[in-house]
Formats: structure tokens, C-alpha cells, sequence
């Protein structure tokens, strides 16, 4: 006890690793924090670096759909399909322009000049057709598109069919300015993924100043259209991105690479951003968020490596201040060890002079006995003999000659097995032996001594031919033991029985010795076997015999311990069998 209390730190050891956890902590939470800030800010700069690129690609678009209003314009407002090619391929759209998906002209056509329109364009162009029949009083059919392979289908195509794309050209010719359409699928597109139309109007003349007059003027759009998964390709490669983007226009998606199924998804981003921009008439919702991509990037084992290296440091200067505790307490251990090692040489000593003891007063006894026992064992064998011999039929005599001579053989060998069992056998050569000899040489002892007191002794063995490598004296002296305690604890009770039992458990012989007593209260358990503990009253017991015990069958490798889960008293030997 005194040494659990010389182990406990000072007050003054706590406070300077308490002081020391304090300065960890905090610069483990100062260094995260600034860490966190810098990795917030890479976000907002990419996030916002991510809009600025779409928007600047967009200004880019609007000013090749300008610079083909110009070119129209300087053909006197009429080019042919041969001019508009001819700038189409200056333009060089893959390399200047990449996610463009062509650049044409739309006329607005009013019904009146229908016809006189189809004509001119039937002339170069023989199958032109404006498609599909739609219920409005005008017509914005695409008259030219480049490159003319991959958008053929779009050639004729009308915008006054659907509303997004009327819409957006209405709104083109009110306004002068460009415009592009709510989310379309082009029907160029044989994915049918999300598109857009982009417009830029051309007048006759110069842009009018008001509403009414740019509708009477307008001559038709320069126009791009757009699959929204090409233009984001062609603006942000995704592969150097560390920010997955979704972009929608109201409640349609344009573009998202927000899904489970991405190989950069981060189920748990670290940041997100929602960001709405006006864009030349529509209003784009920027959904931006960390991926897996960012989240290793900016990977920084510094916080971790000062919280690490302070619970390094704290747990060095526990152990420092913990080493010292223990150094403190040494000399009272030494001191409890002495005491230990003399209280189990005291009991080894007291043992010894009880085994010598008895050893000389059975010795003494044996003599005193074994004299007149010879001789009245020698008369009783010769008056059997006479009694054979003169063949005498008397059944009472013979009876109680042969009486007498069992009883002075019985005490003959309760006396030799007094003299066997008192001596000491520490120093006997270990031997393989039966149990049940062994059993028997100690119930031999005993029985009579149970007969007296009305115990009912039984023995139940699995296994005749079990043997254990032991010094047979030993083995017998803790049995005996065993018995006479629980003989003392039942005497007195009004059921009295004593069971032994062998069997095999694994590889070891199990002898359990269990009594009609009652199990042994919680608060004695631990001490039961410590030496010179005793239940008995002064005078009945010394506490050397469970303790002697078990140190005899921990010699031999086994174990002697007390059953917790038997209603009654039990206690288990275990011996390891003998290998053959």
C-alpha cells in the first residue's frame, strides 16, 4: 500500500505536465488553424479563378460573334455562304476558339419574305429548307453554320420553333446586345447532353437607339451554339483542377461533376461555395466543391507532427518524474520482500519441525505398538491354525479370531502409513505414479476418523490407470490436508458428505475434493492460500497447510485453486499426466 502511495506524482510533476499538455494543444490548434486558413483561401482564390476563366472564355466567344457582325456588316449587311466560310476558317475555331461548336448566321424572316428568301438560298443550295412548321408570324432560321459536316442537322433549323431559343433571340433584337438561350439540347448532338445558343443581333446600319426601331431594322443573329460539356473542356482541364464544379441554370443542370461515381469525388468536401452570375441574359449558379484531388494536395502533417512531438515530450517527462516516484519507493519494497522471503522461510521452518514432530512421536508410537501387535497377530495365526487343525466347527469362534486378526493388520497399516505420510519428501526422486493408490494410501488413513463423525466419503474416478510424475509423500501430504479441512468445516453440520473426483482435462489430471460445506465467503477468497491465514479458532490452526499446499503442487507444474462456480466448497488439483 505504501508503495501504490510513493508511486503517485507529486502535485508539482502534474502541474508542469499539465502546463506542458496546455502549450501542445495550443500549438497544435494555432498551427491547424493557420494551416486551415491558407488551404480556405487556396479555395476561394481557385473558386473564384474557376468563374473569372468561364467568363472570360464567354467575352472571348461574344467577340468572334461580334467580329462576324463586323464582317457581315462590311458586305452591306448580305454575305453569301462562300464569304461566311471564308471567315469561319480564319477564325480557326478548334485551336483560337476550343469548345465552340461552329459559328453561323440566322436571318430573321418576316412571312411575306419567305419565298424571295428560300429562292436566293435554293440557288447555291438547292435542298435548303427551313424546319420544323411552328404556329409564329416570323421565322429565324439558321441559313449558314461552320463547320457545315458535324452541324448539318442544325441547317434550316428554325429558333421561333422553341421557346428558349425564340426567347433569347427576341430578346437579342430588343436589346442590341448578345444574349444566350436557357438551357437547349442542339440537335446536332447525338448525346443529348445540356447546350446553349449564343446570339449577337446585326442591324441595317448602325444599332438603333430604341426597342421599336431595332425590331423594324434587325436582319438576324450571329450565332454559336454550345454543348455545355464541350465548352467547360475546352475552358478548364479537369485533370489540374482540384475543385469538382456544377453548373445550372434554375432548376436545369448545364454541367456537374458533383456524383458519387467520379473517381475525384469527396464524399465529405472540405469546402464548398455557391456563386450566381448574371451571363449575357441568364443567371448561372456555380456549385463548387474540394475533391479527393484537393483533399491530397494540400495534405500537411505539421499540426499532427507538434501534437505528436508534445505527447512525446509529455509522456517523457511522466516517465521521468514516474521513474523517480518508483526510485523513492525501492528501498520500502526491498524491505516488504525481506519480510516476505522471511515469513515463507518461517513456514517452510514451521512446517518442517510439525513434519519432524510427527515424524519422531509416530515413529515412537509405531514401536510402541508394533511390539505387543506382533504379537498378538502372531497368537491369533496359531490359534487359527489349532483351530483349523482340531478342525473345530465352533462358527462364533472363528468368527472372531479372524476379527481380531483383520483389525491388528488394519492398525498395522494405519500406523505404517502414519510413519510414511509425516515424514518429510521434499528430497524424493520424482516418480510416475497412479492416482489411485494414491488415493487410496490417504482414504485408508482417514476413513475411520470419517466413519466416527457419520461423514459419508466417496470417490469417483474416470480413469483407473491416470498417473502424474510426482513425489508420491507430497501429493498424498496436500490430499490429506484437503480432507482434514474439510472434515473440521463439515463435523459439525447436519449433512455431512466428502466427494473426490479424477478426471482428464487437456493434459492434465484433475483431482477436485468438494464437501457439503457451504462456498466460501467473497471477503476470504484472496487470503484463503496467503500464509498464516486461518479461519479455525486460536489454538486449531497455524494457516500453513492451503498455503504449503499449493506451493508442493505449483513444484509439480499444476495448480491447486478454489471452484467459484461450485454451490459448495470444491477445490481442483491439477497435475500434468504423466507422458509415457
Amino acid at each position: 500500500m505504501l508503495g501504490k502511495k510513493l508511486d503517485r506524482l507529486h502535485w508539482m510533476h502534474w502541474l508542469v505536465i499539465l502546463l506542458s499538455t496546455i502549450l501542445t494543444v495550443l500549438a497544435w490548434k494555432t498551427s491547424k488553424e493557420t494551416l486551415d486558413e491558407k488551404v480556405e483561401n487556396k479555395f476561394k482564390r481557385e473558386s473564384t479563378q474557376i468563374i473569372e476563366l468561364v467568363l472570360e472564355r464567354m467575352q472571348k466567344y461574344e467577340d468572334a460573334l461580334w467580329g462576324g457582325v463586323a464582317t457581315i456588316n462590311s458586305h452591306d449587311g448580305n454575305i453569301d455562304y462562300v464569304h461566311w466560310r471564308s471567315f469561319a476558317q480564319r477564325l480557326k475555331l478548334e485551336e483560337r476558339y476550343p469548345g465552340i461548336n461552329g459559328i453561323g448566321v440566322i436571318h430573321n424572316i418576316q412571312k411575306d419574305q419567305l419565298n424571295s428568301y428560300l429562292k436566293l438560298e435554293r440557288k447555291q443550295r438547292p435542298n435548303y429548307k427551313i424546319h420544323p412548321a411552328h404556329s409564329e408570324k416570323e421565322y429565324w432560321p439558321i441559313t449558314y453554320i461552320i463547320p457545315d459536316d458535324i452541324n448539318a442537322k442544325a441547317v434550316g433549323l428554325d429558333m421561333a420553333h422553341e421557346t428558349n431559343r425564340y426567347t433569347a433571340a427576341k430578346k437579342a433584337r430588343d436589346t442590341g446586345k448578345a444574349q444566350i438561350t436557357g438551357p437547349i439540347t442542339l440537335v446536332q448532338d447525338s448525346e443529348k447532353t445540356p447546350g446553349f445558343l449564343f446570339y449577337a443581333p446585326f442591324y441595317k446600319g448602325d444599332i438603333p437607339e430604341t426597342v421599336e426601331e431595332r425590331r423594324k431594322k434587325v436582319v438576324g443573329l450571329v450565332y454559336a451554339p454550345f454543348v455545355f460539356s464541350k465548352l467547360m473542356q475546352g475552358v478548364l482541364n479537369e485533370k489540374n483542377r482540384h475543385i469538382s464544379l456544377k453548373v445550372s441554370d434554375q432548376d436545369s443542370v448545364l454541367y456537374n461533376e458533383n456524383f458519387q461515381e467520379s473517381s475525384r469525388f469527396d464524399n465529405k468536401p472540405l469546402f464548398s461555395k455557391l456563386v450566381s452570375k448574371k451571363v449575357y441574359g441568364r443567371t448561372w449558379t456555380f456549385d463548387m466543391r474540394t475533391n479527393q484531388a484537393f483533399r491530397e494536395a494540400n495534405v500537411n502533417a505539421q499540426p499532427m507532427i507538434i501534437l505528436l512531438g508534445g505527447i512525446v515530450i509529455d509522456s517523457m517527462l511522466f516517465l521521468i518524474f514516474y521513474m523517480m516516484g518508483r526510485s523513492r519507493r525501492k528501498a520500502v519494497e526491498y524491505a516488504e520482500l525481506k519480510v516476505k522471503e522471511a515469513d515463507e522461510q518461517r513456514m517452510i521452518a514451521a512446517n518442517s519441525a510439525k513434519l519432524a514432530s510427527l515424524g519422531e512421536m509416530a515413529a515412537g508410537i509405531a514401536h510402541e505398538i508394533n511390539n505387543p501387535l506382533a504379537i498378538i497377530t502372531g497368537n491369533v495365526r496359531v490359534l487359527l491354525k489349532l483351530l483349523a487343525k482340531e478342525d473345530v466347527k465352533n462358527a462364533k469362534i472363528n468368527e472372531s479370531a479372524k476379527m481380531i486378526h483383520d483389525t491388528a493388520m488394519r492398525i498395522s497399516k494405519i500406523v505404517k502409513g502414519m510413519r510414511y505420510l509425516s515424514r518429510d519428501g521434499s528430497q524424493d526422486e520424482v516418480k510416475a505414479e497412479k492416482v489411485s493408490e494414491i488415493l487410496q494410501d490417504v482414504v485408508d488413513l482417514s476413513s475411520e476418523k470419517f466413519k466416527r463423525q457419520s461423514v459419508e466419503l466417496s470417490i469417483s474416478n474416470s480413469d483407473e490407470s491416470l498417473k502424474v510424475d510426482c513425489r508420491k509423500i507430497e501429493i498424498s501430504q496436500v490430499l490429506v490436508n484437503l480432507l482434514n479441512n474439510s472434515y473440521d468445516a463439515i463435523k459439525d453440520l447436519e449433512t455431512k458428505w466428502i466427494k473426490i473426483e479424477v478426471f482428464q482435462e487437456d493434459q492434465f489430471c484433475v483431482v477436485a475434493v468438494e464437501d457439503s460445506g457451504d462456498q466460501i465467503p467473497e471477503e476470504i477468497k484472496n487470503k484463503l492460500m496467503n500464509p498464516f491465514f486461518t479461519t479455525k479458532p486460536a489454538g486449531e490452526g497455524t494457516g500453513l497447510g492451503l498455503s504449503i499446499s499449493k506451493r508442493i503442487i505449483g513444484k509439480h507444474g499444476g495448480k491447486l485453486s478454489l471452484d467459484d462456480k461450485s454451490a459448495n466448497t470444491r477445490f481442483l488439483i491439477h497435475l500434468p499426466i504423466h507422458s509415457a
